[in-house]
């Protein structure tokens, strides 16, 4: 979702602005008419794009910016200026690191033009810190094929058998060597990895049933995935708390 703060004081022009993102799908659009009102908006909305008139009653487009770019979070976020003045206010928006003004009146393709070209800069953003964030969860273990980066969202669980631990992901099985069931557990370092069994460790996220055997023993079930994996007595409450923790999470 892009997150969009107009601050405009007339009403005529904030409804052509409307008119003109109401084509984009996933924005969500915040008018207000001063300063003062978006400073608050700021404490509750994390927005990705700004649209400033200049000249606004109370604190001004340019003074209302530079509390903005103080702000940590807005520090490099895109602010567009709207003004009725093309002259002279150059220096002011370099000052203020703006990406663009809008000189009033403007057609209206120009504006929906700047806009998507911003949304579409937010959107690849977004994607390129999730890659990031992504990248920062791969866990390096040294597995019995070589050293593989493993997503730890992507694995299934853990098993212990024959003094050997094996790792089950979707698609691939990882014997990894000379590590404990613990230490995998530790590497893994999720709080929805745990250990469920003397011998297993599950994803807490993968799972889609838990089915009771008996009084000391349950079995886990998994979505993708025809086997299943023992849960036992000793781990039954931690597993289930964070089963129940995850499903009301999710809605």
């Amino acid at each position: 979702m892009v997150h969009i703060l107009i601050v405009e004081d007339s009403i005529a022009d904030v409804q052509i602005y409307k008119n003109s993102i109401s084509t984009s799908q996933n924005v969500n659009i915040i008018c207000v008419s001063t300063g003062e009102e978006a400073l608050k908006i700021l404490d509750e909305t994390k927005i990705d794009i700004f649209f400033l008139d200049v000249d606004l009653p109370g604190i001004d487009g340019f003074s209302l910016a530079r509390k903005i770019r103080a702000m940590p979070d807005y520090a490099l976020s895109y602010i567009v200026f709207i003004t009725g003045y093309s002259q002279n206010q150059l220096e002011v928006f370099k000052e203020l690191h703006c990406y663009d003004y809008i000189v009033k009146p403007f057609p209206l393709d120009e504006f929906s033009s700047k806009l998507m070209t911003l949304i579409d800069l937010v959107i690849k953003k977004e994607g390129q810190q999730e890659k990031t964030a992504e990248k920062s969860r791969m866990v390096l273990f040294t597995t019995e094929q070589g050293e593989f980066l493993i997503n730890p969202d992507e694995i299934y669980y853990a098993e212990i058998k024959r003094n050997n631990c094996y790792l089950y992901t979707e698609n691939q099985i990882f014997r990894i060597i000379g590590i404990s069931l613990k230490e995998v557990i530790d590497t893994v370092n999720d709080e929805y990895f745990l250990r469920c069994h003397k011998s297993f460790a599950v994803n807490v996220k993968k799972i889609f049933g838990i089915i009771e055997l008996n009084y000391r023993l349950w079995q886990i079930t998994f979505r993708d995935k025809k086997e299943s994996i023992d849960l036992s007595s000793k781990y039954y409450q931690d597993v289930f708390q964070k089963y129940k923790q995850l499903a009301k999470k999710e809605g």
